[in-house]
């Protein structure tokens, strides 16, 4: 599932910075931003925006060097009204809402690499580590008028709730905490008379009542879905509605699930029946009335089947084949492509090469040496140190059970390798040698690019790679999801046929 990276984001506010947007030429554009980034010159700064509410696609606004005296200036004319945006310097990545034709002032603190890199800093965290930074005003102070610092506000409000009392809320359905929060952000937000505000604040509190049950399901689609304008824009608004109608397929009292899967992979029906099929049941739900949102829905729940393997995922990716042609809605047809797009690139490239690990001992191998012909191989990344990252012991402890029951078909098909990603080699060197795991336990060696290449840095997580170095699956699932012994099973009855295969072809010639 797409996680929306601009939903409840503080902007923090470093201190007052004398800039002025008179200092700067007068350009076209339709939003502007400008500023400092002190420790950053000669690196690049790209500006983007997501291109739509599913996909990991993006539309690059600008991108500029950033000058020996730390500034940098971008431009963009794809601002119309408002639009949720973000920067990234190297592995650092942060956000800005902007809107039409505004110049932002926006201030840096100070990089220090050698820090970042000594410390692991995006490899420690289950996110790249934020551009902090201030926004100013025409006066050189802080800006406290505009629309971020108005979020800002908001999100801090709404981020200690969740620290404090989120158990009580998402597991306990306790309502309580999230009737004190809204009656709190209504003294202190009621009166703001920002339309964009009012629809991200909406929606914010929407999904509280939605997960702690303090509305009906009814009541909620009655108060926020019907009717509704979708506004892509607004990140509260998208993760409301993927949170709404997340795990669609599933969840449809109108379609069992165990025909859902018969439907998508019914090769005795055109693709375009077998859509309109899964369509109309859909239709039945009063929540899909609306036809450009069901089409929508159709688009999202099928890319959660592709990524969580639970469907075909050849019969799958027919289906998104024919709604990227034939869906109604022209920004649905772009999105489609664009998940098709990932997909065919994800499986194109080689991640798992040209990459220099090292074992216990120090002693150095190369990724493409632990890849065997014919055979799974199952990657598992972690850290040591388990106060970080409890669930990386907890799989761990797992999969050792998992594999203490595996019979020798599958010990014969699958490889497992469990990658060390902490700074500190001490530490994992010491993890190392008390755990005593039964498969190769390797370092990554302070490859922070490959990491990141292969969005290896959410811990722990589990890949599939084949002999070659592609990547099978990176949602591939986790020891403790129940479904990994089944999945080691069908790896090696796939590794059997195969074998019987290349036997054949000997026995030929």
């Amino acid at each position: 599932m797409k996680i929306c990276r601009l939903a409840y984001t503080l902007v923090l506010c470093l201190g007052a910075l004398s800039a002025s947007a008179q200092d700067l030429p007068d350009v076209g554009y339709t939003a502007r931003v400008a500023g400092t980034a002190k420790g950053a010159e000669g690196r690049q700064i790209v500006w983007y925006a997501d291109a739509d509410m599913i996909s990991d696609g993006r539309v690059e606004l600008g991108r500029a060097v950033i000058g020996k005296d730390g500034r940098f200036v971008l431009v963009t004319d794809e601002v119309f009204e408002v639009l949720p945006t973000y920067f990234e310097i190297d592995y650092y990545s942060g956000s800005l809402f902007v809107e039409r034709g505004k110049t932002y002032m926006l201030h840096m603190e100070e990089f220090d690499y050698f820090v970042d890199e000594r410390i692991n800093a995006f490899v420690a965290s289950n996110r790249l580590p934020e551009l902090r930074y201030v926004l100013t005003d025409s006066s050189g102070g802080r800006d406290t008028t505009d629309l971020n610092y108005l979020l800002g506000r908001y999100a801090y409000l709404y981020n200690r709730m969740l620290g404090m009392d989120f158990e009580r809320i998402y597991l306990q359905k306790d309502t309580l905490p999230v009737v004190r929060f809204l009656r709190r952000a209504q003294e202190e937000f009621g009166g703001d008379t920002s339309l964009y505000f009012s629809t991200y604040r909406t929606y914010s509190e929407a999904l509280l009542a939605y997960f702690s049950g303090l509305m009906s399901r009814r009541e909620i689609f009655d108060r926020y879905v019907d009717g509704k304008p979708v506004d892509a824009d607004n990140p509260a608004q998208a993760d409301f509605l993927r949170q709404f109608f997340g795990d669609y397929f599933a969840t449809n009292r109108f379609l069992p699930y165990n025909q859902v899967r018969r439907l998508v992979r019914d090769t005795a029906l055109e693709v375009g029946a077998r859509v309109k099929a899964l369509s109309d049941s859909m239709g039945l739900d009063y929540a899909l009335r609306n036809e450009a949102l069901r089409e929508w829905v159709l688009l999202y729940a099928l890319s959660q089947e592709w990524d969580g393997g639970r469907l075909d995922a050849r019969a799958v990716t027919q289906l998104m084949e024919y709604l990227s042609r034939e869906a109604k809605f022209a920004e649905n047809r772009q999105t489609a492509a664009r998940l098709l797009a990932q997909r065919r690139e994800r499986y194109l490239r080689h991640y798992f090469t040209d990459v220099a690990l090292t074992d216990p001992k120090g002693d150095t191998l190369s990724v493409d040496a632990l890849l065997e012909k014919g055979k799974f191989h199952y990657f598992v990344f972690v850290r040591a140190d388990y106060t970080l990252c409890p669930d990386c012991g907890n799989e761990l402890n797992r999969l050792e059970r998992i594999w203490s029951k595996a019979g020798e078909d599958v010990r014969e098909a699958v490889r497992i390798f469990v990658i060390n990603c902490d700074h500190s080699r001490a530490r994992y060197a010491h993890d190392a040698r008390k755990r005593h795991l039964p498969w190769p336990y390797l370092h990554f060696n302070g490859n922070i690019d490959w990491i990141r290449r292969i969005d290896a840095g959410r811990f722990p997580c589990f890949f599939l790679v084949d002999d070659k170095g592609n990547i099978l699956d990176s949602h591939i699932a986790a020891p403790s999801s129940g479904s990994l012994e089944l999945l080691f099973k069908k790896m090696a009855a796939a590794g059997a046929s195969a074998q019987a295969a290349e036997n054949a072809d000997s026995e030929t010639y």
